[in-house]
């Protein structure tokens, strides 16, 4: 009876030790998630609604000018990838942000990869795409070719989209491409200025 009894705790013992071990995994996880697209706020640990000032003396990135002016540009990179951080407003409130990767590789195909990296990591965070792959062709002589996908998207031919929303943000990968250059964007967007 004893020997019974010590091979059932010991099973309890060890699906409780699994349980706990899977557990650590999950918040090991997180917190990689976390560390790559921050752990709060809408974007970048910034809320919708924020002013400019607000959010220019929040960013800690080397500040890289205005376009126009109701957007700020900084210098940064997101899961060591170097990129532009694009901070947009309306009536000076924050309603979107956006990471523009454009460095150029000899290798189209690494944009594929990067692409598929963040929809990994938001797929983990957000749960399935409400919008997964979706190609927007604007000229279809390569749609039939995938050997010339690449150079489809570089000259602009087509865009793949993948796209999740939550209650109050719309978060979207966008792989597109013009003169044979392709730029990856990963953008939040507040959703009721969205719908709008």
């Amino acid at each position: 009876m004893k020997k019974i009894l010590f091979i059932a705790s010991t099973f309890l013992i060890a699906f409780v030790a699994a349980g706990l071990i899977y557990s650590d995994s999950d918040t090991i996880q997180k917190k990689k998630i976390d560390a790559i697209l921050g752990n709060s706020a809408d974007f970048r640990n910034m809320t919708w609604g924020m002013s400019s000032k607000q959010v220019q003396f929040k960013e800690r990135s080397k500040f890289d000018g205005m376009m126009g002016d109701n957007i700020l540009i900084y210098e940064g990179s997101l899961n060591k990838i170097k990129c532009s951080i694009m901070y947009e407003f309306l009536d000076d409130a924050l309603i979107k942000g956006t990471y523009v990767f454009d460095k150029q590789f000899v290798n189209k195909s690494n944009f594929w990869d990067i692409y598929k990296n963040f929809k990994s990591l938001l797929t983990q965070r957000y749960g399935q795409p409400d919008v997964e792959d979706s190609q927007a062709w604007q000229n279809e002589a390569y749609k039939n070719t995938s050997q010339d996908m690449w150079s489809a998207i570089g000259m602009g031919y087509v865009t793949i989209t993948t796209q999740w929303q939550t209650d109050n943000t719309i978060i979207t990968i966008f792989l597109h491409g013009e003169n044979l250059e392709t730029t990856m964007e990963l953008s939040f967007a507040q959703a009721q200025q969205q719908d709008q």
